[in-house]
């Protein structure tokens, strides 16, 4: 029996999505509370113990999406101090 192949994560933000971002401050922060939920949910998942004698390799795939998602987090901090130093 073959494992299945893994779902590939799908395409994440990047500086490039921001450059001239035509984003509100309320988008901004809407997009980083959604970011804040999703790795709420993952650390919610990776603490169950029924993961069962595939939990090694759930949590190492939850790992890599909980950094993509931490990176996002940073780009659209960054994207946020932008705004407010405008409109400060």
């Amino acid at each position: 029996m073959t494992d299945p192949k893994p779902t590939p994560i799908p395409t994440l933000l990047t500086a490039a999505d921001f450059t001239g971002s035509a984003l509100t401050h309320s988008e901004v922060i809407t997009a980083i509370q959604q970011r804040l939920d999703k790795l709420y949910s993952l650390t919610q998942v990776t603490s169950q113990a029924e993961l069962g004698g595939h939990g090694h390799v759930v949590r190492c795939h939850l790992s890599i999406v909980s950094n993509s998602l931490v990176g996002e987090l940073q780009i659209l901090m960054d994207e946020l101090g932008d705004l407010l130093a405008v409109h400060c």
